[in-house]
């Protein structure tokens, strides 16, 4: 690839862009050291189809706050043979990208190479006008749109971002509960951090939500709510309501650095969602089956977990199609299969029966030393249902936390309990839901599993708010142990100031 010519000028951050039409679904910038202080920058774009307009460069600006001379902007040239309609595994109807009437995306990725010299914050942003119009944001296509990410790479040298195998663009199936898992794949093995962020318009304003709408509660769901895992960043919920939304979501990269959890960068993600009436359920995997049962059980729903070194590590990984099919679909009912993103090379993942009604996977890894880690090793399995291409597909991410055997217990997360505001200063509200009269246990071990704090909640079931004080340690990546009856649910957290 060859090497893109830098523009001297900083150009005013609206001033010009080659994505001009109101056709903004959702993107991300990500980057990927090549060796010293050279990056491959990797902007994808998504389009709604009913815009025609095809831009073929994007302009990337390139800022640092503390050597602002060192601002600059560069092109990125459009990848070839991008630019392809995405299988949205939802319809069987045209789409607008083939001439017909239902909703359609383009996928458009954009890369360059550029030399980012080692400065302690590299801001990475692209922006253009406009969006295209969904029911939760005020001002429809008049919308301008930004993405940005950010490096230090004063303190962790060619370092590169997360990538995603999932694309930004979700649909779901109304009265049905949802999980949506980004696929992350962090290749330096960096601690991710996943939270709710409003989408921006440009550098320093957001779009505006029309009540009772927010970044955070973007969609209209049951009782059973909407909520982000920190940890894996899935996404869970189960929408009441025909409508379109955005969110954005901010990923966080945590490295340890001379023995303080140091975030070394991040990436953002503009994300839109569609509800829909589903006539055509949409099939399902289970979470990691450690009991390798080879059937599906809706109450398989853990798809991280923590593994000792020493063990290999066995699961089954289940499906299910509930069969309806839409009229008209060339599709087989209950035929399914299951493949993965080959992303743990040393593992083995085997399929059984696919295009069957009783596909299954069977995941086989023996860790070594190496992979030891306080970050997950994930991978993105897929099921795809009938025969009918494209109708009807889901991908899920599975993350391995291997310990050495010491430390803390692995993180899990619960509906009872709940930590914020995460990041904070050291000052943090604990909710937990428990009838149980005995004491509750709280545990702050810091990234390397040192036990660093430690109190006793008395009779959590009377006082089920309680305000834990840590602000006296220093800022940096914590896990939060809360241990009652032999029950122990753990957490991260962040410390700002």
């Amino acid at each position: 690839m060859k090497t893109i010519t830098i523009i001297a000028v900083f150009i005013s951050l609206m001033a010009f862009n080659t994505t001009k039409a109101s056709s903004f679904v959702g993107g991300d910038i990500t980057y990927t050291c090549l060796g010293g202080h050279t990056y491959k920058i990797a902007f994808t774009y998504y389009q709604d189809c009913s815009d025609s307009v095809v831009p073929t460069q994007q302009l990337i600006y390139f800022s640092c706050s503390s050597h602002p001379a060192l601002d600059f902007t560069a092109y990125l040239t459009k990848v070839a043979n991008t630019g392809q309609e995405i299988n949205l595994g939802f319809s069987c109807d045209s789409t607008t990208c083939e001439g017909g009437s239902d909703f359609g995306v383009k996928e458009f990725i954009y890369e360059g190479i550029v030399t980012l010299p080692n400065v302690d914050s590299w801001k990475i942003t692209a922006s253009g006008c406009c969006r295209n119009s969904v029911t939760s944001v005020a001002g429809g296509m008049t919308n301008t749109w930004f993405v940005e990410s950010m490096l230090n790479n004063a303190v962790a040298p060619c370092n590169s971002s997360a990538t995603f195998s999932n694309i930004p663009v979700v649909f779901s199936c109304i009265d049905k509960y949802s999980t949506y898992y980004h696929g992350a794949i962090e290749a330096d093995g960096d601690s991710l951090v996943y939270s709710f962020i409003v989408p921006k318009t440009n550098g320093a304003d957001t779009v505006s939500y029309n009540s009772p709408w927010s970044a955070a509660n973007f969609l209209n769901t049951s009782s059973v709510g909407l909520l982000l895992n920190p940890i894996t960043g899935g996404i869970g919920f189960e929408p009441n309501t025909i409508m379109s939304s955005i969110t954005g979501i901010k990923i966080e990269e945590w490295r340890t650095i001379n023995g303080v959890a140091t975030l070394i960068g991040y990436t953002t993600r503009n994300m839109q969602f569609h509800v829909k009436p589903c006539l055509n359920e949409i099939p399902v995997l289970s979470g990691i089956d450690t009991l390798n049962t080879h059937t599906y059980s809706s109450n398989d729903t853990i798809y991280n977990m923590q593994f000792n070194l020493g063990q290999t590590i066995d699961f089954d990984i289940n499906g299910y199609d509930a069969d309806t099919v839409k009229s008209g679909c060339d599709v087989h009912a209950e035929a399914f299969s299951i493949s993965w993103n080959n992303e743990i090379p040393s593992a083995v993942f085997t399929t059984f029966y696919n295009q069957s009604d009783s596909a299954y996977a069977h995941f086989s890894w023996l860790p070594s030393f190496g992979d030891v880690a306080s970050s997950p090793h994930c991978f993105t399995a897929t099921i795809n249902d009938g025969a009918a291409p494209y109708i009807g597909s889901k991908t899920y991410t599975y993350c391995i936390t291997v310990t050495s055997g010491v430390g803390i217990a692995g993180i899990e997360t619960s509906s009872k309990v709940k930590i914020f505001p995460n990041p904070s200063s050291g000052i943090f509200e604990i909710s937990y839901k428990t009838n149980s009269q005995n004491n509750c246990y709280i545990y702050i071990h810091s990234i390397d599993g040192k036990e660093v704090y430690n109190e006793v909640w008395k009779q959590p079931n009377m006082q089920n708010e309680h305000k834990l004080n840590i602000s006296h340690l220093p800022n940096g990546l914590y896990y939060i142990s809360l241990n009652q009856n032999d029950e122990i649910l753990s957490y991260k957290i962040i410390i700002e100031k």
